[in-house]
């Protein structure tokens, strides 16, 4: 594995949005609406009324969607999660009866985007009992990449780690107080571009799925609980962070209890986008964080 270097800088997701789909041959998007109870779902093939509205746009296909202005993607994460929440169990029917069923996080992100989730609203998304589907496209509706667009290759070279930063950070008596060694540290550094000002420590792991991440790495961190709190109590800035190349043909699926699983640690679960290699970088073999990383 190839450590992370960290030096992109940090950047947010645009034009977000977070879809609610529903997914079968010979779906009846009304009736899919009445049973969530969500404002009137179209019928197969027409349009739902966009921003806070139901439809399904393409046959076997039924949306809701938030995509507010000015409210950040976890925002509208919660948002659509209010709509439905209360009828959870329909949602684990529909998926029962053969539907694909799924919560669509989607937005453009440059190399360096990052996507936070805090507890309580991967807790509340982990409370669904539908994975949560990332997608990277050139805003909601580009390139055919609706939201519900089937989904297409998984990101790649996933690595996930323990991230702790803070102003003065001291690595050693970070390593001595959790006793795990880090893949990587940095002393505080105004020039740098990522958390300028800031020093680093993590400790990762790499796998081809998230579920896989977390199978690695959780082991290590959760008997660290009680020392990460207090670290957090001591102005440490500490969170989960799964970082992989992506672009607008690639998705990253969440699985619901791996929401919960992180969020069982009180900390947050973020997501870095990096760029997925052309050309010679695309070599057999490249693999590792530094490419999502931009080191």
């Amino acid at each position: 594995m190839t450590t992370a270097r960290y030096t992109y800088a940090e950047r947010t997701w645009a034009d977000t949005g977070a879809t609610l789909v529903v997914r079968k041959d010979g779906l009846d998007a009304r009736a899919v609406g009445a049973r969530l109870g969500c404002p009137p779902g179209a019928a197969d093939g027409d349009e739902g009324d966009g921003v806070g509205g139901a439809g399904g746009g393409a046959p076997g296909l039924w949306l809701y969607e938030r995509g507010d202005a000015g409210l950040g993607l976890p925002e509208q994460l919660d948002l659509v999660v209010d709509a439905v929440e209360e009828r959870a169990w329909v949602l684990r029917e529909l998926a029962a009866e053969g539907h694909a069923v799924s919560l669509a996080a989607h937005g453009r992100a440059a190399a360096g985007a990052v996507l936070e989730i805090m507890p309580q609203t991967a807790l509340r998304v982990a409370s669904l009992g539908v994975p949560l589907e990332l997608s990277v496209c050139d805003g909601a509706r580009a390139e055919g990449r609706a939201p519900g667009g089937a989904p297409g290759p998984q990101w790649e070279s996933l690595t996930a780690a323990l991230l702790i930063t803070k102003a003065g950070l001291d690595a050693a008596d970070v390593t001595r107080r959790l006793g795990i060694a880090p893949d990587f540290t940095r002393a505080a550094d105004p020039g740098a571009a990522f958390r300028a000002g800031a020093g680093c420590w993590s400790a990762e792991a790499a796998g081809d799925s998230v579920a896989s991440l977390l199978d690695a790495l959780l082991p290590r961190v959760a008997p660290l609980a009680g020392e990460l709190a207090a670290l957090r109590a001591e102005g440490h800035r500490i969170q989960i962070d799964v970082a992989g190349r992506a672009d607008r043909a690639r998705h990253l699926t969440v699985p619901g209890p791996a929401l919960a699983r992180v969020a069982a640690l009180g900390l947050p679960l973020s997501f870095t986008a990096g760029p997925v290699p052309r050309g010679a970088d695309a070599a057999p073999g490249h693999q590792g964080r530094s490419a999502a990383r931009g080191a």
